[in-house]
């Protein structure tokens, strides 16, 4: 009764035309979330801002993985994606967590606060930009020997989002989930 639920509501939201038949849950072999801003939610929204003034974020990150996305940049789980992630570990959906990082000195603070948050069971991976997102999971098909229709692809960035539904694999932003559970 829940599977049928989740499944009427998100598509009811995502797919304004009302055609629910797009995306079919059951099908789903691969999960994929983009971190920030669908895994972490960051609690000061000018993030991005810090990234840039001077190299103390990216020495922080790398010397305190351990508290970094809860003391030096802190960040929330939103109950929506634990929800989603508890859902795909039940159905056996196995799960990435596609991150676009200009170099990978944050790569552990992030795999920790997904650890600390989500469990151990979503792989860290990354792409050197958003346009690259689109080749890693190409190659997750490959790899898993599965169609784009088997991959459940959660990003907060639109046109993220907009280039995986060309491909036919089911795109949606962390607002859509909020709707789905």
């Amino acid at each position: 009764m829940i599977v049928i639920i989740f499944y009427v509501i998100i598509l009811d939201s995502y797919y304004k035309d009302g055609d629910i038949d797009k995306m079919n849950l059951d099908n789903i072999k691969i999960a994929m979330f983009d971190f920030d801003d669908t895994l972490a939610f960051h609690k000061d929204r000018e993030f991005t801002e810090h990234r840039k003034k001077d190299n103390t974020y990216w020495i922080q990150a790398y010397e305190e993985p351990n508290i970094f996305y809860e003391k030096i940049e802190p960040c929330i789980a939103p109950e929506q994606m634990q929800k989603l992630v508890s859902y795909c570990r039940e159905k056996h959906i196995k799960m990435y967590c596609l991150s676009a990082m200009r170099f990978s000195l944050h790569s552990k603070a992030k795999e920790i606060f997904i650890k600390n948050n989500y469990g151990k069971d979503i792989e860290f991976l990354s792409a050197s930009s958003q346009e690259r997102k689109i080749d890693v999971v190409k190659l997750m098909c490959e790899i898993h020997n599965c169609k784009f229709e088997n991959i459940l692809f959660i990003d907060d960035m639109v046109d993220n989002i907009n280039n995986m539904k060309n491909l036919g694999i089911n795109a949606l932003t962390p607002d859509d989930i909020k709707y789905m559970i």
